[in-house]
């Protein structure tokens, strides 16, 4: 009770109906059992007023599920599931989603959450700074919040969870005016509470990005963070993630192979697009040439798609990963590589994305669904649950669909595609990582293997996690981090480690303003 602001009591339906997605709850919660679909409301109703009439004193309860008899008994509105990736964005959707619960008269909702550990390729573990968004926004929103599975013996969770009962206690004093609650709920502006003194707390302003250094992809080691704030040392996260095996192993099945024309016969394409997939001869090779027209003044939501069909789907278990050869013309245009599994068994699209912003070949290895980045681009399909929740079951990948989208205005592209490989996924550790900024390094003395993570704040205190948000050990720092300038910054990230399989890592540089008056 010290950490949420609902207790609900009722049954938990499911929140697809309040996001839009087309499930009866009829059929999820079993509503039409006694009187078929067309008195599901009645038997609804009839199951919470019953349940209500029992409690031996008043409860909040939300449920997803609206019949209009319900309105009386609702206590607040908006309740999603949480998201297995993409934290934040979910997040922004879900905020935006209730703005049109004012027009209910009801306390808004930012639950049901819970705190997630690595759950590799597709679960990201929630960090203090998700918790942190997440209670940010119920703050400036005046939402709701409400737990699930929080398990106070793991330590990973105890340290989320005193984010959580802080946040609650200042919002439910109403400590902080409009004015700063205004500057919480703004979409994608992140903060963080600190203390300024016996009883007395603030906001500060942060920017973070986190950027993906792939093991084959040496470009990726190199990205440049737009600092806003003056010069200082940043908070550094590194996550040591899955490696991929090697793409020309004999047991990798082959997804695509671009030899035939009719490799994928269901194709589309958004209205002012012209597009096409054909093999074609490369040298001593067949490769597949993806040619597409944008007769449009805009690049947002001009895509084409091509899609083929496994049947029977694939068991890919053993091979969760993508590898991809892509001759780029460097026009800015994206690819997804998309897989899919059957609709009955989960209605999950995995994301996989390629900017070609170069120009030649390139290998890429895809491994963690795009979901941060679903909503830089326009898709002619839902995100929602799909993208940022629902998991591709790899025992049974019926489809891969390619898709090119964000082509340049008023004019064409092309690029060329070896076969599409799926590939094994092996652990890996990053030993002695070191990071670069503006010419300074320094090197954190630690191995930290797939799952792991090190986190080093400002002040040089550095700390390795384990896969649950454990902490592990303290890392001793070798002098200081180095600068942020302000503006932009180059960064550089090398480690040791074998050379295959290529380790990998998502490293997440954050800085800081000053605090909000």
């Amino acid at each position: 009770g010290n950490l949420t602001s609902t207790v609900p009591v009722c049954y938990k339906p499911s929140a697809c109906r309040s996001i839009g997605v087309p499930v009866a709850p009829s059929d999820r919660e079993r509503l039409h059992t006694l009187g078929g679909r067309e008195s599901s409301w009645h038997y609804g109703t009839k199951f919470v007023w019953e349940l209500w009439k029992r409690l031996e004193r008043p409860a909040a309860m939300e449920y997803s599920t609206f019949h209009h008899h319900l309105w009386v008994l609702r206590s607040r509105h908006g309740a999603w599931d949480h998201p297995n990736r993409a934290h934040k964005r979910f997040i922004d959707q879900h905020v935006i989603s209730n703005r049109h619960i004012d027009r209910m008269f009801l306390p808004t909702h930012l639950g049901w959450w819970a705190f997630k550990t690595w759950q590799p390729p597709h679960g990201e573990p929630t960090f203090p700074d998700d918790i942190e968004y997440w209670c940010g926004k119920a703050l400036g929103t005046d939402s709701g919040l409400s737990l699930m599975g929080y398990n106070p013996a793991l330590l990973g969770h105890q340290r989320l969870a005193a984010i959580v009962k802080q946040y609650e206690q200042l919002r439910h004093a109403g400590y902080f005016s409009e004015d700063v609650k205004a500057r919480l709920r703004e979409p994608g502006a992140e903060f963080t509470l600190e203390q300024a003194g016996a009883d007395q707390w603030r906001f500060r302003p942060v920017d973070m990005l986190r950027h993906k250094v792939g093991g084959s992809d040496e470009r990726s080691n190199r990205w440049t963070f737009t600092n806003p704030h003056e010069s200082q040392p940043p908070s550094v996260r590194i996550e040591a993630l899955m490696a991929a095996g090697p793409y020309d192993a004999d047991d990798n099945p082959t997804l695509a192979r671009f030899d035939a024309p009719g490799e994928f016969p269901e194709r589309a394409t958004a209205p002012a697009v012209t597009a096409s997939l054909e093999p074609v001869a490369d040298g001593g090779e067949i490769v597949g040439r993806l040619t597409a027209a944008n007769a449009g003044k805009e690049r947002r939501g001009t895509w084409a798609s091509f899609k083929k069909t496994f049947n029977p789907p694939l068991d890919l278990r053993p091979h969760q990963g993508l590898g991809v050869w892509v001759r780029g013309d460097g026009k800015g245009q994206v690819l997804n590589f998309q897989v899919q599994s059957p609709h009955h068994i989960t209605g999950a699209r995995g994301e996989h994305y390629v900017v070609v912003d170069f120009e030649g070949w390139r290998y890429f290895e895809l491994i963690e669904p795009d979901a941060e980045r679903f909503t830089d681009y326009a898709w002619p399909y839902y995100g929602g649950y799909h993208v940022y929740r629902e998991s591709v079951n790899y025992a049974a990948v019926e489809s891969l669909t390619i898709w090119c989208n964000h082509l340049p205005p008023e004019d064409s592209i092309a690029v060329d595609l070896r076969p599409v490989r799926a590939l094994p996924l092996l652990p890996v550790s990053l030993v002695n990582p070191r990071l670069t900024i503006g010419g300074a390094s320094v090197e954190f003395p630690v191995e930290i293997p797939s799952g792991s993570y090190l986190e080093a704040c400002p002040a040089g205190d550095v700390r390795l996690y384990g896969p649950a948000g454990e902490p592990l050990k303290e890392v001793p720092l070798d002098g200081q981090l180095p600068q942020l300038a302000e503006g932009d910054n180059q960064l550089e990230f090398t480690c040791q480690g074998p050379p295959s399989p290529a380790p990998r890592a998502r490293v997440s540089i954050t800085s800081r303003g000053e605090p909000i008056p």
